[in-house]
């Protein structure tokens, strides 16, 4: 997949409802499960904590997926115009 179609894809899922319901339901279910576990349970608090972390990840990737396509694109951008200010100097040099 090219950093192209990865951004595109990332894009497309942070920005759709219904990945954003999925993500809000499984926060709340590890939520819940940390509010219904034994208070002395420390398994089960470091397991939905570790979940609840690598959740957030989630969006934070998909995000990075996008930003990093900006960056090479604009980077691409200014390569380009370099390269053609350095084309119409070129005869002013000789």
């Amino acid at each position: 997949m090219s950093p192209f179609e990865k951004a595109d894809k990332a894009r497309q899922l942070l920005d759709d409802a219904m990945f954003r319901a999925v993500m809000d339901d499984i926060r709340m279910g590890l939520v819940s499960k940390l509010e219904a576990s034994a208070i002395g349970d420390v398994e089960v608090h470091h397991e939905t904590a570790l979940t609840l972390q690598l959740l957030k990840q989630i969006p934070v990737l998909l995000q990075r997926y996008i930003d990093d396509h900006e960056v090479e694109k604009k980077r691409h951008e200014q390569d380009e115009w370099i390269e053609r200010a350095k084309q119409r100097l070129t005869p002013w040099r000789r």
